[in-house]
């Protein structure tokens, strides 16, 4: 276990929220960790400024939304940059009992990700950052299900503390690059037919854990209607 002063956590979505036929295969969260966040920040900074002076308008970096010339000039960065740890947990929506809300959802996967962290770090203080979420529902959602996962985990101790921030994707480089590794790795289960393992193979050594939260076999509770095609649950996820 590393003993640190501060961890910085920038935590991403990647699929959505329509738990139907008509909604995505998988919903993708994602922890990008870094005790030394800045120098990452730096060099994606570096990059904007340079895109900007060609001539190119980039109001941020949103790996679902640039072109491939742009994405290989993050994912050069994501690669060469050894400043952070990745983990993921990856549910398969038609497994998700329909009776879970949004709150338990939050609530249970925030927690197994700040379970995976907190055996590999022991800290002061945790700094957690979201992008900013329009919806106060969701957002609400997505608060409480943090500060009471942490709350749990950290058992009360008053030696540590743990801030929340929601910030415009626009203003932080890292939540950009949360956003970078986990739409890699939603690329890699291939929703809508469309597998593309290239990007995940640019951040895989900085993943740290990457599991399925519902186990192979569990029963589902919806049919989609999609070009997903079943592949072999056994070999789709693994902890590094």
């Amino acid at each position: 276990m590393k003993n640190v002063e501060k961890l910085y956590l920038f935590f991403d979505e990647s699929g959505n929220f329509d738990f139907s036929s008509q909604g995505s295969q998988h919903l993708v969260f994602t922890s990008l960790l870094s005790t030394t966040p800045f120098g990452l920040m730096e060099k994606l900074n570096e990059l904007d400024n340079k895109l900007l002076k060609e001539g190119q308008n980039i109001k941020l970096f949103h790996a679902s939304e640039d072109s491939q010339i742009i994405r290989n000039k993050v994912f050069d960065i994501l690669k060469s940059d050894d400043s952070y740890e990745i983990d993921s947990i990856i549910i398969e929506k038609p497994k998700n009992h329909p009776t879970r809300n949004y709150f338990v959802i939050y609530l249970e996967i925030y927690k197994c990700l700040l379970q995976y962290i907190f055996k590999r770090y022991s800290f002061n203080k945790v700094f957690i950052f979201t992008d900013s979420i329009p919806f106060t529902k969701k957002r609400d959602f997505v608060e409480k299900g943090i500060k009471v996962a942490l709350r749990r985990l950290l058992g009360g101790n008053e030696n540590k503390r743990f801030y929340i921030f929601h910030h415009p994707s626009e203003s932080n480089y890292c939540l950009q690059a949360a956003d970078y590794c986990g739409w890699a790795i939603y690329r890699k289960y291939g929703d809508w037919g469309d597998i593309e393992v290239r990007p995940y193979k640019a951040i895989e050594q900085r993943i740290k854990s990457e599991f399925n939260y519902y186990k192979p076999g569990r029963d589902i509770f919806y049919e989609r209607n999609s070009y997903y095609s079943k592949r072999n649950d056994d070999n789709k996820y693994k902890i590094h």
